[in-house]
């Protein structure tokens, strides 16, 4: 129901006699200031003006002012706003008064007066400020010349730097890309400038405009947003099958890195495209690019990339020459953990490119254990992946470090059991345990053990994962990682191995965990007596009414009320039970059984679920346009709940929202009268 202005107005004149009664000065300036600022918020802005004058504190007073003008001008009574705002002392909160106007005369359209208005603020932060926001304002109307205008009078260079990117980013997106360009040249942040020029350049290549984002490309002052642009246009001309565009923007590109790159990929799909003797020509550019690059580590790594791509492409003779040409670029690195890393990569590159011997070899330069035991387990899980199996046992022995031996053995038993040689796969996932258990850091060996305990359970060895698992030490950790089995388990549909797997959980929070996701599981795929197995045997009694609230949703979904009635009386904690018949009653009104649904209702225990079901069964009643012979009093309560609960949700948003604008300050009072006015409705609503 909607409330008249005279009892509004009472309410304020209440508040107001409380503040008069406050003898502490200053909380009497606040209690009167947040009065004022709500009364302009509910529109009774004379009161409000009256109530502000009152307040003794002028640093009070003039917030009461700024918060009455920036209300008025929100109603677009702006002239009034005005008025207000030139009244007030303060003169950051005249400014901030001001800004709320022009701000809002912006948003109403007002642009021209927006701009007056943001010309008088005395606060040149807040004044730049302002003029981004009109400037905002103005771009949501496609005007992209006032926007323009309105960018130019802003003061800080910065602040006219953020709008002019904005003014960019709009006449991109309209594609508009003059006047992009326009707005990006008057950027005087010279890398702002840059990057503003790049997102044009990136809009033009995608509009297939490319001659004129190579021209764009060529005002970007910035080396690496220059190279980053020419290589968007790279991109895009390759897409488009425009490979001498393409080639162009990419000999461009200054840094020998981002061109070699480039060039790479303009190669590949050449190859792609089946136009093999370009592809060849293409490559040898982007290795004459590699030559450019100081940095050896760099350069090596430049020369990996290109490899690769070489092999993939088919030409397995030129790949190999590059292989060798990154090795001896690998022997300038000075620095011997960057030489290792380097030679490391490259040996990984080799495998994953099928060069298993030239792999091999690499990985036996590395100086570093470490890394020359990372390289040979990438060896060898390259070699299981290809079917390589007996070589890639051989490689994954001759690994020092426990910790890549294992991962290396895990790594080759998935591409065995993919492979569907299982027996096999289980014999190597053996090998891989004994190697983690070698393992001397604790905290590693639990991760691989973990990982081996995920590994054989996805591909359905769940024996062999739960033997894994229980080779962790730590009983947190282990029962870490028989949830995660478990999961697999529930997610594969093994419902009743995933019920064991949860009862040999030790820890308890674990254990209540898993098998409310088994409850919830099994419930959704119509298993309710595992599902009611799984919650019976939770022992926290919240965590138990949860799972079992869980499952009778289900139930009731899938129209098993009877079964669901049951399962609802065993939920201990009254407010999941009352949420269970809740959802109950609401399935029956669904599937049109009112009767039973209205019996359902009224045994609810909470107040708030029960009348929540009883708005729910009335729409629902309604929509099926049920005409039923129902006792007078439920009839006029179905009516009175539809209009009144939606009404008393609304009225507590609205008061947690006042008061969360109210800073906290002198509210008690007010929130807590708003408070027993809602338990009085909320009362009145449930039949409480």
């Amino acid at each position: 129901m909607r409330r008249e202005p005279s009892d509004i107005i009472a309410q304020f004149d209440l508040a107001l006699q409380a503040a008069q009664e406050i003898e502490d000065a200053w909380l009497r300036s606040l209690a009167l200031e947040g009065i004022a600022v709500a009364m302009a918020k509910a529109g009774q802005f004379d009161l409000a003006f009256q109530t502000a004058q009152k307040i003794e504190d002028a640093k009070d007073r003039s917030r009461a002012l700024k918060g009455i003008a920036v209300a008025m001008a929100e109603a677009e009574q702006f002239d009034r706003a005005l008025q207000i705002a030139q009244k007030i002392e303060d003169a950051k909160d005249r400014s901030w008064a001001l800004k709320g106007i022009a701000v809002a005369m912006a948003e109403a359209g007002q642009f021209d007066l927006a701009l007056q208005i943001a010309q008088e603020i005395e606060d040149a932060g807040y004044r730049s400020w302002v003029l981004r926001e009109i400037a905002k304002a103005i771009l949501e109307t496609s005007q992209f010349d006032l926007a323009f205008q309105a960018a130019q009078k802003i003061e800080d260079a910065k602040v006219r730097s953020w709008a002019l990117e904005e003014i960019v980013e709009a006449t991109v997106k309209a594609g508009q890309f003059d006047l992009a360009l326009q707005a990006a040249q008057k950027i005087e942040d010279a890398g702002y400038r840059s990057r503003a020029l790049e997102d044009i350049v990136e809009a033009m290549a995608e509009a297939g405009q490319f001659d004129l984002a190579l021209q764009a490309a060529q005002k970007i002052e910035d080396a690496g947003y220059r190279s980053q642009a020419l290589g968007e246009i790279v991109e895009a001309t390759v897409e488009a099958g425009q490979f001498d565009l393409a080639l162009q923007a990419a000999q461009e590109i200054e840094l020998a890195m981002d061109r070699s790159e480039a060039l790479e990929g303009i190669a590949v799909a050449m190859a792609k495209a089946g136009q093999t003797e370009w592809a060849i020509k293409t490559f040898q550019l982007a290795l004459q690019a590699t030559q450019e690059i100081e940095d050896a580590w760099l350069r090596s790594e430049a020369l990996e990339g290109i490899a690769v791509a070489m092999a993939k492409a088919g030409q397995t003779e030129w790949a190999i020459k590059t292989f060798q040409l990154a090795l001896q670029a690998t022997q300038e690195i000075e620095d011997a953990w960057l030489r290792s890393e380097a030679l490391e990569g490259i040996a990984v590159a080799m495998a994953k490119a099928g060069q298993f011997d030239l792999a091999f070899q690499t990985a036996q330069k590395i100086e570093d254990a470490k890394d020359r035991s990372w390289a040979l387990k990438g060896i060898a899980v390259a070699m299981a992946e290809a079917e390589q199996f007996d070589r890639a046992l051989q490689i994954a022995q001759k690994i020092e470090d426990a910790k890549d031996r294992s991962r290396a053995l895990k790594g080759i038993a998935v591409a065995m059991a993919e492979a569907g040689q299982t027996e096999r796969a289980n014999q190597t996932f053996q090998l891989a345990l004994q190697a983690a258990q070698k393992i001397e850091d604790a905290g590693v060996r639990l991760e691989v053990l973990r990982e081996i305990a995920k590994a054989t359970a996805k591909i359905g060895e769940f024996d062999l994962a739960l033997q894994a698992a229980q080779k962790i030490e730590d009983a947190k950790d282990r029962s870490r990682a028989l949830k995660e089995i478990a999961k697999v388990m529930l997610e594969t549909g093994q419902f009743d191995l995933a019920l064991q797997a949860a009862q040999k959980i030790e820890d308890a929070g674990y254990r209540s965990e898993t098998l409310k996701e088994i409850a919830k599981a099994t419930a959704k795929a119509g298993e309710f007596d595992l599902a009611l197995q799984a919650a019976q045997k939770i022992e926290d009694a919240k965590d138990r009414s949860r799972a079992l609230e869980d499952i009778v949703e289900a139930m009731a979904k899938a129209g098993e009320f009877d079964l669901a009635l049951q399962a609802a009386q065993k939920i201990e904690d009254a407010g999941y039970r009352s949420l269970a018949l809740k959802g109950i009653a609401v399935a029956m009104a669904e599937a049109g059984q009112f009767d039973r649904a209205l019996q359902i209702a009224q045994k609810i225990e909470r107040a708030w679920y029960r009348s929540w079901a009883l708005t729910e069964i009335a729409e629902a009643m309604v929509e099926a346009g049920a005409n039923l012979t129902l006792p007078l009093k439920w009839l006029k309560q179905l009516i009175f709940l539809l209009c009144a609960f939606k009404r008393l949700l609304t009225s507590w948003w609205r008061s947690g929202r006042q008061g969360r604008e109210k800073r906290g300050r002198s509210k008690s009072g007010q929130q807590g009268k708003r408070q027993r006015i809602a338990s009085s409705e909320w009362r009145i609503v449930s039949g409480e």
